[in-house]
């Protein structure tokens, strides 16, 4: 893979692997963590490590200090087990005499957990890699070390020892998840098959805009498709009064300090800024449909309207690549599901490469009962999602790349 090292390129056999991957995850209410994609993505590669001959130690968080969601790693090894159908054991501590002698004690094919990295104060230092290298831990850990691998995608836009530390003077390799999310985000931005459109929706308008402002400028993105909050936020910038309501909401939220990028990009780039044309609001237990030429209104707005649903199914039917970014409305609710099913439903129906990505989409394609597979990638990244489309530098990529 062009500008990395991966698990292709080098001999594991018999060597100490130091893999950071992201097995993030919620926890139920007795504190145990729950299943997800990005366990079942990292166990693959911790799979194929162990089928290589590596002696593969294993670094993770889980939540950040003083979150309800900060733990131990303990039952992680358990769901890692599960999806790797061998021995994943684990060890509570990260660079004690007790981690070392059992990372010491691997043998071939062997996997060992290490404790949450997080709950070492250094982990989260706002330094680069040279500073972080330097750290007790990547001194501890360093001389057992032959390999470092990074899987860790979704925590790529973030400079933390982990991440980056041990990529100074040991051998380095991008493991398959990011393999997978470096090259299908790079065939939806660097150089996209035309035409391209982004679809950005959603109730995060600081990484919608972000987005928007760096595809567009960059010439990467045809058309920029807006629902959710995001195109009404465009809506007000084009001089659109949506109601009281939005107002209110708006206020609340803090969105209004959105409306002069929203009025800038709109202004720079006309039609390929593209916002809804009706609008789906609530009257009582009823949806009904209200065109931007009868706005304001009164009611609560939570979806975009049809005719609105059917002018960007014709945009996305006639793109080569599609990323989506956001769901269209309240897909939660039934009276609101339309916008978001109809966006969905035309990108499935395309021959485009498709790139979905962000978790209210993610949880959208779940609970609207879209199967994952119909696209051309899923992404597991949050944040560094984000980060990556919005053209924002990715420390822990620049560190593991191969940079001459």
């Amino acid at each position: 893979m062009k500008g990395y090292t991966t698990l292709d390129d080098l001999d594991f056999k018999g060597k100490t692997v130091l893999i950071r991957i992201d097995i993030n995850t919620t926890l139920d209410d007795d504190g145990r963590p729950q299943m997800s994609e990005r366990i079942q993505s990292a166990s693959g590669t911790l799979k194929e490590l162990a089928g290589k001959g590596a002696k593969t130690v294993v670094m993770a968080h889980q939540g950040r200090a003083g979150d309800p969601d900060f733990s131990s790693l303990q039952h992680h090894a358990k769901l890692l087990s599960d999806c790797t159908g061998m021995e994943v054991r684990f060890i509570d501590d990260i660079l004690g005499p007790s981690a070392r002698r059992a990372i010491g004690d691997l043998e071939e094919g062997d996997l060992l957990l290490l404790e949450n990295v997080r709950m070492l104060s250094e982990e989260t230092l706002k330094v680069g890699p040279e500073e972080h290298s330097k750290s007790i831990m990547v001194q501890r850990l360093s001389p057992l070390v032959d390999i470092f691998v990074n899987d860790a995608f979704s925590a790529a836009h973030r400079s933390q020892a982990s991440l980056v530390g041990f990529t100074i003077d040991r051998p380095k390799a991008i493991g398959r998840t990011m393999e997978r999310e470096i090259t299908s985000l790079a065939r939806a931005m660097e150089d996209p098959e035309k035409p391209c459109v982004y679809i950005l929706g959603g109730l995060k308008p600081d990484e919608a805009f972000k987005v928007m402002a760096h595809g567009l400028r960059s010439g990467s993105i045809d058309h920029a498709i807006t629902c959710g909050v995001i195109g009404r936020i465009c809506l007000i910038a084009k001089g659109i009064d949506t109601g009281p309501e939005d107002k209110k909401f708006f206020e609340k939220k803090g969105f209004m300090d959105y409306v002069p990028m929203a009025r800038e990009l709109t202004g720079e780039f006309g039609e390929k800024l593209m916002t809804p044309v009706d609008l789906g609001a609530q009257s009582g237990d009823e949806r009904v449909e209200i065109d931007t030429d009868d706005l304001p209104t009164d009611l609560e707005i939570f979806d975009i309207g049809e005719k609105t649903i059917d002018m960007y199914r014709d945009v996305i039917l006639s793109a080569k690549t599609l990323v989506m970014n956001g769901p269209a409305g309240v897909y939660e609710d039934s009276l609101f599901e339309r916008g978001t099913r109809g966006i969905i439903q035309a990108i499935s129906d395309s021959e485009a490469f498709s790139l979905m990505g962000g978790g209210n989409t993610l949880d959208a394609l779940d609970k609207l009962g879209f199967k994952k597979d119909v696209f051309s990638y899923v992404s597991l990244a949050g944040g560094a999602l984000i980060s990556f489309l919005g053209g924002e530098k990715m420390p822990a990529l620049d560190a593991i790349a191969n940079r001459s």
